[in-house]
């Protein structure tokens, strides 16, 4: 039995559960959330809400542990692991690193157990723990977490940046999706993902969108990036090679490939596009192990793959990849969601810092308004496929005009 789920039971008198495999078998939002094998090895705290009893899904032949509102979504934590029957009383587990540190994860759970090296170093209600920590360890966790009381513009607030020209326009643009596969028969029939959006980017800027999942910013940015050209309107672009930063690192890289093979790809890649770009080997080496230098890695990296590094190693290898060709603008997808929250805040560092050196535009996308209000200098909200308001970063948190954006703020 790993640490984590024998110091749950020990804590948690009374489970029905019994073994490994509840455990594994929880999901939460219709995706798998990691077991607690992931727990023990990977993530530093763990979250114990309130125990509660199965229940059957109305809408499925599964059993359902608990529905939870959380903002503009519900949170639904289902197994149908056989072990577990109706009626059973079962603790609720979320991973803290996603959860516990935003107001949602203070909302919804009765406790927080923080661990480190396989350890509990402090337990204590959700009030306790974010309010008044008493290990320096829970305080770094704490302070990691983005909140509106610690924003670091990019550029002087975008004011300086709105006075030059856009180096991305978007006009009255609509995004769509074909439904129906490939068939013969279903090739006239679409699905719009985005309708009417209106917006332009500057230099050195960082322009955040934000609304629930589902809403339409990837695919927004798919159009915008040429990955999606089942469009109407219009895509200016003034800058060369833009760019992206994926949300996942782990499947964004190459396995087979050495980092130094990657990080000279984009450049390879421009040289071919264009002869005037192309560089010598030599030149593509010195290149790679600069950009390494710049987001904080050392000479030794460059022979190492992406198994052999850590999730916030990966994401810096992304962002060096985006950045090794000079790109005048970057669309960066939910950069750091899938990371810890102590990396998240490295990462942000990190992007600011390389945004203000190469005065860089960003299309930043997040459903974290918290993440958005510390990276961006302006602010778009979307819904439902529609961008239903948009305005500098202090002046939508001050001042919002809808009820759907102060919706997102109330519960971020």
């Amino acid at each position: 039995m790993n640490t984590a789920l024998s110091w749950i039971k020990a804590y948690v008198p009374g489970l029905s559960c019994t073994d490994q495999e509840y455990f594994d078998a929880m999901t939460l939002s219709g995706t798998k959330v990691e077991g607690m094998k992931r727990l023990d090895k990977n993530l530093e705290k763990i979250v114990i809400g309130q125990i509660v009893t199965i229940e059957k899904h109305p809408d499925a032949d599964k059993l359902i542990v608990c529905q939870v509102d959380v903002g503009t979504e519900t949170i639904q934590i289902v197994t149908g692991a056989p072990n577990v029957k109706e009626g059973d009383k079962v603790p609720v587990v979320l991973d803290g690193g996603k959860v516990a540190g935003s107001a949602h994860g203070r909302r919804i759970c009765h406790r927080v157990a923080v661990m480190k090296d396989g350890q509990v170093v402090e337990l204590g209600t959700a009030e306790e723990i974010f309010e008044r920590p008493r290990k320096e360890y829970t305080r770094m966790l704490v302070e990691a977490v983005p909140s509106r009381m610690k924003r670091v513009s990019g550029s002087d607030g975008g004011g300086r940046a709105l006075k030059s020209s856009p180096v991305l326009e978007v006009r009255n643009l609509s995004v769509y999706y074909q439904d129906g596969g490939n068939s013969l028969f279903s090739g006239t029939k679409k699905h719009r993902a985005v309708e009417g959006a209106d917006f332009a980017v500057y230099p050195g800027e960082s322009l955040g969108l934000v609304g629930e999942s589902g809403c339409g910013k990837t695919s927004l940015s798919k159009a915008i990036l040429g990955m999606n050209r089942r469009i109407e309107g219009e895509i200016i672009h003034h800058s060369l090679r833009p760019q992206m930063v994926f949300q996942d690192p782990y499947s964004s890289l190459n396995p087979a490939k050495t980092i130094g093979w990657l990080l000279q790809e984009p450049l390879r890649a421009a040289g071919a596009l264009d002869h005037s770009l192309a560089m010598t080997k030599g030149d593509m080496e010195a290149a790679a192990y600069d950009m390494l230098r710049r987001v904080g890695m050392g000479e030794e990296y460059f022979s190492r793959r992406p198994s052999e590094l850590s999730g916030g190693q990966r994401q810096r290898v992304s962002i060096a990849q985006a950045l090794i060709a000079g790109p005048g603008f970057l669309v960066a997808d939910e950069p750091v969601s899938a990371l810890d929250v102590t990396i998240q805040a490295q990462i942000m560092e990190l992007m600011q810092s390389l945004q203000r050196e190469m005065n860089l535009a960003c299309l930043f996308i997040s459903h974290d308004i918290n993440v958005v209000y510390k990276m961006c200098d302006r602010i778009m909200i979307m819904k439902d496929g529609r961008i239903i308001e948009t305005g500098e970063t202090e002046e939508i948190f001050d001042n919002p005009k809808e009820e759907y954006t102060k919706l997102l703020l109330k519960e971020g």
